[in-house]
Parts: C-alpha cells; structure tokens; sequence
C-alpha cells in the first residue's frame, strides 16, 4: 500500500457487490450502489473469497479440506502468564499445536488440531467448544488460554483448506 497509495486510489471499508467484464475493462458495483469502471479488479479477500465466487463460481468447486481446524485470537492482560514476552513458544503433541507469541496489543493465540472431517458451521460458540474439546487435556498455559478465551469476542475459527484452481485470473 505505502508504495502504490500516492498512484492509486484505494478503498477500505467497501465490497464488490457485482461486476461485468469486457476485453478492456470492468464495470464494478459496490456494495453502497457506487458504480465505477476499472482496469483491473483483484481479489486479496481470504480463503473464503467473495470475488473468486463471482469470477468463477462457487467455493466448493476449488475448495480442499486439508484435514485440520485453526483457531486463534489476541489477548490484551497476559501479565499473569508465565511465559516469555519475546519470542514464538509453542506446545505440540501428535495431531494438535497451541502457539503463543507477541503482538503489539497483547499476545496472540493459535491453536490447530487434526479432525476427521469438516465442521457444519465454524460460529464463535462452535469455536468454544471445539477448542475444549480437542485441547482441554494439554497443560502448560493451556488451560488459562481457553478459560480466557470464553471473554474473547473475536476468534478466528475455520477449517484449514486449500484452494486448487485450473488458473486465478480472468
């Protein structure tokens, strides 16, 4: 961004709710019922992309369950934790990995472990008892970090997948 921004405008806050292409350009509809016409539309929006989906269809299509789930979320009070402020530390034991590391407002979580097959739904709630369940039994800081994270508001919680494409530009 800090190399392009004074060349290019760029917009946060909004989505693509449509678009139409020809051989020169693209006719964008955003999601405040702006429409624009660009050069080029590039999707940088996650695994979970809404413009891959409106390129080229649905999700499932491309979509690789790779046999994991991920979760992680950032603590703000981590003073009472004995650990150290200043480096990446992390606790495996077969099929699953809590890792822990600095951040600059606190510390960040990740947790992954192996699951036979996805999930239905990946909600805040599922997310709680998922991590209960399949790390509930480990030590270390462990159990500090999923009584905390019940007071955490935001967890990211998904499956671990990959994205398989015959190409990723139109």
């Amino acid at each position: 961004y800090a190399q392009v921004k004074d060349q290019v405008e760029v917009r946060f806050g909004t989505t693509v709710q449509s678009f139409e292409q020809d051989e020169a350009q693209g006719q964008v509809t955003l999601a405040s019922g702006t429409h624009e016409t660009y050069d080029l539309l590039v999707g940088a929006d996650g695994i979970h992309s809404h413009i891959r989906a409106l390129v080229f269809g649905e999700e499932a299509q491309f979509y690789r369950f790779l046999g994991f789930n991920t979760a992680a979320y950032v603590l703000k009070d981590v003073q009472d934790l004995a650990i150290s402020r200043d480096a990446f530390q992390t606790l495996t034991e077969p099929g699953r990995q809590v890792a822990i590391y600095p951040v600059q407002d606190g510390l960040a979580t990740f947790f992954v472990y192996k699951i036979k097959q996805k999930l239905a739904h990946y909600s805040h709630t599922i997310a709680l008892s998922e991590l209960q369940r399949a790390f509930g039994t480990m030590n270390w800081i462990v159990p500090g970090l999923l009584q905390r994270a019940q007071d955490v508001p935001d967890i990211y919680f998904d499956a671990v997948a990959q994205i398989e494409m015959p190409h990723w530009s139109q």
